[in-house]
């Protein structure tokens, strides 16, 4: 299965996470949880989730580690998004984040995104990946090809959130998904 979006607008660049991309990710991150997830979950939910953008170095860190990908603008330049994956054990890869600006959300910079780390993870030979996706993106997720393993309620600074454990079979047909686990949240971090 290939990746499901509506791809609307000028194509955003699609490149690998550079250390000086943190603090224009981690704003993003911070945008699109207070905005962009805001009919999703109470404004204590939100505030418990991201109380503030991550510090620079800290979320340099925390997705160098990871592959992570960035959309920029192609007009500015600014990033306008980014998603990251970690590779497992056992063929299973796992969409730890993946985050849109608001105002750009619904012109297909997260499915660009998606289709660039599905891409990278059949490289790395994963045969499943998994997320944990939030209320605000289980539906992009679905219509990726990622079923509901379960529904999971993560407490972050002592508030209960919502969220959704979802997997896709990336080997043959790409049908059905497994229940293999993998750590972190899609925009419930």
């Amino acid at each position: 299965m290939t990746p499901v979006g509506p791809p609307r607008g000028p194509a955003p660049t699609i490149r690998p996470f550079r250390r000086s991309d943190a603090a224009a990710a981690a704003l993003v991150f911070h945008e699109a949880v207070h905005r962009g997830a805001a009919e999703h979950y109470t404004a204590r939910q939100l505030a418990a989730w991201a109380p503030a953008p991550p510090a620079e170095d800290a979320w340099a860190d925390r997705l160098s580690a990871m592959t992570t990908l960035v959309a920029l603008d192609p007009a500015s330049e600014a990033l306008v998004g980014f998603m990251s994956l970690e590779i497992g054990r056992r063929g299973v890869g796992h969409i730890d984040l993946a985050f849109v600006q608001p105002d750009r959300m619904g012109e297909g910079v997260a499915y660009r995104l998606y289709a660039a780390i599905e891409l990278a993870a059949r490289a790395a030979g994963c045969m499943r990946l998994t997320t944990d996706a939030s209320l605000a993106a289980r539906p992009f997720f679905a219509r990726q090809g990622f079923v509901v393993q379960r529904r999971q309620t993560p407490v972050r600074n002592g508030v209960a959130l919502t969220s959704f454990r979802m997997a896709k079979k990336l080997t043959g047909d790409d049908a059905g998904a497994g229940d293999d686990a993998g750590a972190g949240a899609v925009s419930v971090k």
